[in-house]
This record gives C-alpha cells, structure tokens and sequence, in this order.
C-alpha cells in the first residue's frame, strides 16, 4: 500500500508529446482576436452588415413560397383525401381568401403572424413565422395603406378533401398572385402550401 510520502516521491518519466506544434501569433490574427473580444474580455461575434439587394430587384417582403416535398405515389393513393366530405365542412373559397389576407397582413407586419396558426400546417406555419421575422428585423413594419382585397379565386378540387387555388390579391399597393393548397384535415381546411409572388 502507497503512503503519502511515497506519492509525494512520485514524478512523471515522459511528457507525453503533444499532436500539434506551437507556432507564434502574428500580428494580423492578435488584431482579429482583438476584433472580436468586448471590452469586457468576453468574446463576441462578428458584426455583418444587414443584407443588401440591387437596386433593379429589391428585396420583396411579400414573397413567400413553402410546399412540401411530394409523398410516394402509394402513400397519395392510401391517404385519406379521396373521402367524401362531411355535409358541414364549409366553402373552401372562405379559407382561401382569409389566409391570403392575413398571411400579407402578418407580411406587412400589420398581423401577428400566430392569428394563422390553426389554418396552416405546422411545417407552413414555422416557414411564414421565420419569413416575418426576417422582415421585421430588415424593414420593420411597413407604413399603413389600404387594407389587402381578393380581386378573385380560381380553384379545382383534384381530390373530394383537397382544393388548389389560384389567387389575384391586391396588397394596398400592388396586384399579387398567390397560391394555395388546402386539405380538409380533422374536421376543417387547412394550408399544406402557401405561395405569394
């Protein structure tokens, strides 16, 4: 049994050695280092200038597009959309016309963007609510105009609980398309797809 003298004797034969070598810093990479540490000493990130676009294409707040990727064809044939409709599920064109209005609403930053929470899907949901933050943090809100209209709503029903719509919209400064897909899901319409141009 080893005694704490014996520990004390003790003393290491071989460093091991280490995998790398030492190499002297540079001026340049102590000014980087310099750069990038508060007053503090606490270290910080980089400062990046806010996006910029050409002046012949600006950067559009009201674009949006998400559509999910496209199942297998035997999971489309096996799904649940080629159900009749209950009797009480209600005029898609009112869903349509409500989502496009409050997805630019929310856009303008004249909404919050949770009022549509329960008429996307949750994949559409988190792309729209990133896409008006980032609008928010670059523009900020954007000065009031006329409310946002439907000038007109052209769908087709490819299956008996799936509707896909062709939208004319204008935003209180110009005329947009816009496109939807909605699918009658757990007892009401929801967006699977959400394109504004």
């Amino acid at each position: 049994m080893s005694t704490a003298a014996d520990l004390t004797n003790l003393r290491v034969s071989r460093l091991p050695r280490p995998g790398f070598s030492i190499v002297p810093a540079t001026s340049s990479a102590l000014e980087t280092t310099e750069s990038h540490t508060s007053s503090k000493g606490e270290a910080s990130s980089p400062t990046q200038p806010p996006p910029t676009t050409h002046p012949s294409h600006p950067w559009d707040r009201l674009a949006f597009s998400f559509s999910p990727p496209q199942p297998p064809l035997w999971a489309q044939e096996e799904d649940s959309l080629s159900q009749p409709l209950p009797p009480d599920a209600g005029s898609p064109e009112d869903v349509i016309r409500a989502i496009v209005i409050h997805a630019i609403e929310a856009l303008l930053g004249h909404r919050p963007v949770g009022h549509l929470r329960h008429w996307l899907k949750a994949d559409v949901y988190m792309a729209l609510y990133r896409r008006v933050g980032l609008a928010h943090r670059i523009v900020g809100t954007a000065p009031r105009t006329r409310a946002p209209r439907v000038k007109s709503i052209r769908y087709t029903q490819p299956r008996a609980r799936a509707v896909e719509a062709a939208v004319v919209i204008h935003d209180g400064t110009r005329i947009r398309a816009a496109a939807v897909r909605l699918e009658f899901h757990r007892k009401r319409w929801i967006a699977v797809a959400l394109e504004i141009g």
